[in-house]
């Protein structure tokens, strides 16, 4: 129950590593989560150009979407959501940088555009 107590920035790192740890056994895994957490733009396009088993890309798609870390209208293109970028620059807002586990109480749920929910 801790992961559910820890601020938004610690939630999204602890999922990104664990994800990493179980799922990236490919160079493209780690390619193109290296892209998402080092590139600045809000849209990305897949390349088609490239060497790459398409089904395995539409399989981590898939994982980051269901995790609320990207969106994808598109099968070509996603989307990072404003829960990754916020994570990725390091912000976040003055409600959400708190820990659950800080003393005044006080408790919170995300609701993200892609309408899941997050505690």
């Amino acid at each position: 129950f801790r992961f559910i107590l820890e601020d938004i920035n610690t939630q999204i790192h602890i999922l990104l590593l664990n994800y990493i740890k179980l799922n990236c056994s490919s160079f493209l895994h780690l390619k193109l989560i290296f892209q998402l957490i080092t590139t600045n733009e809000n849209c990305y396009k897949i390349n088609e150009n490239e060497n790459v088993n398409k089904d395995e890309i539409k399989v981590i798609l898939a994982n980051l979407k269901h995790l609320g870390l990207i969106y994808q209208k598109k099968k070509k293109r996603f989307y990072v959501t404003q829960l990754m970028r916020s994570f990725l620059l390091g912000h976040s807002s003055p409600d959400s940088s708190r820990s659950l586990m800080s003393k005044d109480g006080d408790k919170g749920i995300i609701v993200e555009t892609n309408f899941k929910i997050y505690c």
